[in-house]
């Protein structure tokens, strides 16, 4: 009858969230998050950092770490992501390392979901007031 549905999902299950930050903006404020330690905590620790993924010092472009998918079921090592989608929008994604969960994969987008809204405050609550600075300066 209807094939399975993780054959039509394929092996990618990368979610994504678009944020009105620009890209520079966004990766300044996760990589000042990350080097404050503040991720973890901000995102109810959902997920543990392995290791972060620099563009230049003090912005960071994203990091893998391990998603926790509940307290019996074993962290699922991620990647999460700051791509730039406009001049004035971001996105966040996060994908799976390895292979996508046989069971309950309802668990890993229930929270990737979670992750990034909560990963789009901790980000957002960091974004300098500074970028509106040149708004103000043409308006004058």
């Amino acid at each position: 009858m209807f094939p399975d549905h993780t054959a039509l999902l394929g092996t990618d299950w990368y979610v994504a969230r678009r944020i009105s930050i620009a890209p520079p903006d966004a990766t300044h404020a996760l990589g000042e998050a990350l080097r404050t330690d503040a991720v973890e905590p901000a995102t109810g620790s959902v997920v543990s950092i392995r290791e972060v993924r620099h563009t230049r010092p003090g912005e960071a472009r994203g990091f893998s770490g391990r998603l926790r998918l509940g307290p019996l079921a074993p962290a699922m090592p991620v990647e999460v992501e700051i791509e730039p989608w406009s001049r004035s929008e971001s996105v966040l994604g996060i994908r799976p390392m390895r292979r996508v969960p046989i069971f309950h994969p309802d668990r890993y987008f229930d929270r990737a979901l979670v992750l990034l809204a909560d990963l789009e405050t901790c980000v957002r609550d960091r974004v300098s007031v500074v970028a509106e600075l040149p708004e103000v300066r043409r308006a004058s």
